[in-house]
């Protein structure tokens, strides 16, 4: 009965050593491939009297890069992993960009110190079956260029009723989260608490 129960001991053992080692594995392969987030801060907004078609005069969103681009290095589209920004209560999303009648252009850069983005000129006009963008809905982002970050909205053929803002961008890196590291610390932990009760067993 005792060699019966220890061996059963030492199985689940392994088991959940296997199990923490897999997940511990499985989040630092997450972490690798994680992605840079940068979150825009807009400054000096404008709104036009009349941009009846805007719920408000706030300017917002974020954008993530491949961890591929380094401190200091060039990007495009095909590094930007995903953006969401709001301007006035409208919200423009990556995949919006990229349906057909949409249009995306984007270039940039990361500062020296990967904490912000020193270079961006990106341009987007949306298609019109997008809901919140029954006409026009277009605008830039620029960064470090000669032109102003705006966007326009207009609902009808005669651009009578027209809504526009503009305004000075940024877009600085948001902090990696402590959480990941913290729970595999613990991981890690529980791994050697496992491997030095099955030793002393």
């Amino acid at each position: 009965m005792r060699n019966r129960l220890s061996s059963l001991r030492a199985t689940c053992t392994t088991s959940v050593r296997i199990v923490l080692v897999t997940a511990a594995m499985t989040m630092s392969a997450a972490a690798a491939n994680a992605a840079q987030l940068f979150q825009l801060q807009a400054s000096n907004i404008q709104v036009d009297p009349g941009s009846i078609l805007f719920s408000n005069n706030q300017v917002s969103g974020f954008l993530s890069l491949s961890d591929s681009v380094a401190a200091g290095g060039l990007f495009g589209i095909p590094q930007i992993q995903g953006f969401s920004f709001n301007f006035g209560g409208i919200t423009v999303t990556l995949p919006e960009t990229q349906l057909p009648g949409s249009d995306l252009t984007a270039f940039g850069q990361v500062s020296a110190n990967g904490q912000s983005i020193s270079l961006l000129d990106l341009r987007f006009d949306l298609a019109s079956t997008i809901p919140s963008c029954s006409f026009i809905c277009a605008g830039q982002i620029e960064i470090g260029t000669f032109d102003n970050s705006n966007f326009v909205a207009i609902d009808d053929i005669d651009t009578v009723t027209l809504s526009f803002l503009q305004f000075d961008a940024a877009l600085t890196r948001v902090p990696e989260p402590l959480t990941l590291s913290i729970f595999a610390a613990g991981l890690a932990g529980a791994v050697v608490s496992r491997r030095r009760k099955t030793i002393k067993g």
